[in-house]
């Protein structure tokens, strides 16, 4: 699921003129991603994650705590934080990657009932809860992008400058996490700034919001969380992403850009994926229920405009329109379903 949505947030970095794309991340701001990582990923009573259990918001001090600190990589150190409930058993346990030549930090909390008896209500978990406080006098300004509503605009650049105040709100749309909101956020402020990322395939929710005074904050997860773990149950939240940077914002993008093609993009038989094009036309139907006669239609508007793909998307009704000698006409082999049935 992490590829999913990564990806189509590295399709809206793409459009960054390529020129910058050698750009290389400074040591300053390796130096800050280390240090932010330490002091928040190390098993400390301050963390970067929020949510309820048993109506109360959860306090680090009050749970057993412990750590540890591991080498996946020459470039990749890893670091667990513990933390259980000495009442009822509940581990919280939160799993974190610093990469050692991005300015990048990443982390997952995972859930487990370690008791002998259900747990409590778990609810409002926000795997990134973040705050930053500006010292200069410009304003923060939050970077975001229209999402992927299958219109015109989609992926469109907006910036909002968030004064005292202020306040930002985003989500997904019926559970597909690029429509109605794009879980992707550029937050400028002091001459640099962070960016901050939600990868979740389901519903998810975030709240930017501004103090009165010089702070700026970022709750992010999933939108709808409220359960109990049965004794040995456990679940996984979404991944959350942070990534430091100073000077040009668009700078920024293309360091995270790199670092999206480094670590999370596959790269079958060793080499990068190639740029493809696919049709669909499942939202010109209700429902997305498509029918024969429709999808015929459709592939052969692309065969009458020489328009060549690589697939075509989704609708069980548009195999069997183009196995009646549509993708002929298109004049090169094409793969139907999803994306996860190719790999087959």
């Amino acid at each position: 699921m992490k590829f999913h949505i990564l990806t189509a947030m590295t399709m809206a970095a793409a459009i960054v003129p390529m020129a910058a794309a050698t750009t290389k991340p400074f040591a300053s701001e390796m130096s800050k991603g280390k240090k932010w990582a330490e002091s928040k990923l190390s098993g400390g009573e301050t963390v970067p994650f929020s949510f309820v259990y048993d109506g109360q918001k959860f306090d680090p001090a009050s749970w057993k705590r412990t750590s540890s600190i591991s080498r996946l990589s020459n470039k990749r150190t890893e670091r667990k934080a513990v933390y259980t409930d000495p009442t009822t058993g509940l581990q919280v346990v939160c799993a974190s990657v610093q990469y050692g030549d991005f300015p990048t930090v990443e982390w997952t909390l995972k859930f487990k009932n370690t008791g002998k008896a259900d747990t409590p209500i778990i609810s409002d978990i926000r795997p990134l809860d973040i705050q930053f406080a500006r010292i200069k006098q410009d304003e923060f300004k939050l970077h975001w992008n229209t999402p992927d509503n299958c219109t015109q605009d989609s992926y469109g650049p907006h910036v909002d400058e968030m004064g005292q105040g202020a306040e930002f709100k985003a989500a997904s749309a019926d559970g597909r996490p690029t429509s109605g909101g794009y879980p992707y956020w550029n937050v400028e402020f002091d001459g640099g700034g962070i960016i901050a990322v939600l990868s979740w395939g389901g519903q998810w929710s975030a709240q930017f919001t501004r103090d009165q005074g010089k702070l700026f904050a970022l709750k992010a997860g999933q939108e709808l969380t409220h359960f109990i773990l049965h004794p040995g149950e456990e679940v996984t939240s979404p991944l959350a992403i942070v990534q430091f940077y100073q000077g040009d914002w668009i700078r920024a993008q293309n360091i995270w850009r790199r670092w999206m093609l480094a670590y999370n993009l596959p790269k079958p038989n060793g080499k990068p994926v190639k740029p493809f094009t696919y049709g669909c036309d499942g939202d010109q139907y209700p429902g997305m229920k498509s029918n024969l006669e429709g999808e015929e239609f459709s592939i052969s508007k692309f065969c009458e405009k020489k328009v060549g793909l690589d697939s075509w998307i989704r609708m069980p009704a548009g195999i069997r329109a183009a196995t009646r000698g549509g993708i002929q006409a298109i004049g090169r082999p094409i793969r139907f379903g999803s994306p996860a049935e190719w790999e087959s």
